[in-house]
């Protein structure tokens, strides 16, 4: 076989592969652009601008996360725009859109709803809107790519899960009075390095920020009650805390593997210390505990290498 054939085989191999991907690169060929989702609701896509778009009147109905109209344009939609006419957004609806980078919301939306947005792993920002008054349960889960919210001040609650592995989170800023924050809300957000949390928030729940390994330094409210069970678990670069006077309690393992942690202030009306509350804390050498404080559970302080100092 001569040379020349060779070649003429290589360029005819390489223009199949190169066909191929291009045909990849498109969506299906059967597929719908466009439909309504109720008489007051209709959705279309624009393959040129790679738009997703919800259009019409009032709540957006029920979207099924296994079988959205979309489904087939998941891989390519890489923006979406939810018009100012549309009062609600379905749960799930867009859950596993991948591609997406740029989200337009309506002015006067109240509510993210239930993992509205999960998965949605390239999204890089959003800007809420100032009439948002609830995050609804794991909304922005694994948006991996996302790097900082803003809460706008109306918000009073964020559900569980509601920013969760989002991985390149660094900033998170709140501009009103969040009371609580939900079980994992914050959970392996490992790009996180500082936070401070809002004054009027009363609790932080189970797991809030859990594993956020980066984690540095974190501003408590004045008006926080409650730290609830695992709530800072193996946040392993978290060197300082302040408990604010008004914590009454700390829960089980809320400080596990904290394991730079140097300098802890406890609060004067602190009552309970949960079993494993500052367990494997290493560099932890002194603890001052309040008069307050009645109950200690077991290996509280476990594996702090015995260097913690107990001073009432």
């Amino acid at each position: 076989m001569t040379l020349s054939v060779l070649k003429r085989r290589a360029t005819l191999l390489l223009a199949g592969v190169a066909l191929i991907a291009a045909c990849l690169a498109l969506p299906p060929a059967a597929h719908a652009e466009s439909g309504s989702l109720s008489d007051q609701v209709s959705w279309n896509y624009d393959e040129t601008t790679c738009t997703l778009t919800i259009c019409g009147t009032g709540d957006m109905p029920k979207v099924s996360y296994h079988e959205p109209p979309w489904k087939a344009l998941r891989p390519y939609i890489k923006s979406i725009v939810i018009e100012d006419s549309i009062t609600a957004i379905s749960s799930e609806a867009f859950v596993e859109c991948e591609a997406v980078t740029s989200v337009s919301l309506p002015e006067e939306l109240k509510a993210i709803d239930i993992s509205t947005f999960k998965e949605c792993s390239s999204l890089e920002s959003i800007n809420l809107p100032s009439a948002l008054k609830k995050i609804e349960a794991a909304a922005f889960d694994g948006c991996s790519s996302l790097k900082s919210i803003t809460i706008p001040a109306g918000v009073t609650d964020i559900k569980d899960q509601a920013f969760a592995h989002c991985t390149d989170l660094s900033s998170v800023t709140f501009l009103g009075k969040v009371k609580p924050i939900g079980r994992r809300t914050f959970e392996s957000c490992s790009s996180l390095k500082s936070i401070a949390l809002p004054e009027g928030m009363t609790s932080i729940d189970n797991y809030a920020f859990y594993s956020c390994g980066n984690l540095r330094t974190i501003t408590l409210p004045s008006t926080l009650t409650t730290i609830n069970a695992y709530a800072f678990e193996e946040c392993g670069n978290l060197q300082s805390l302040t408990i604010p006077n008004k914590v009454t309690s700390i829960g089980r393992m809320a400080f596990y593997g904290c394991g730079m942690l140097q300098s802890v202030s406890l609060s004067d009306g602190l009552t309970s210390l949960g079993e494993s509350a500052f367990q494997g804390c290493g560099w932890l050498t002194r603890i001052d505990l309040p008069q307050s404080i009645t109950k200690i559970e077991p290996g509280t302080f476990k594996n702090c290498n015995g260097r913690v100092r107990k001073v009432v």
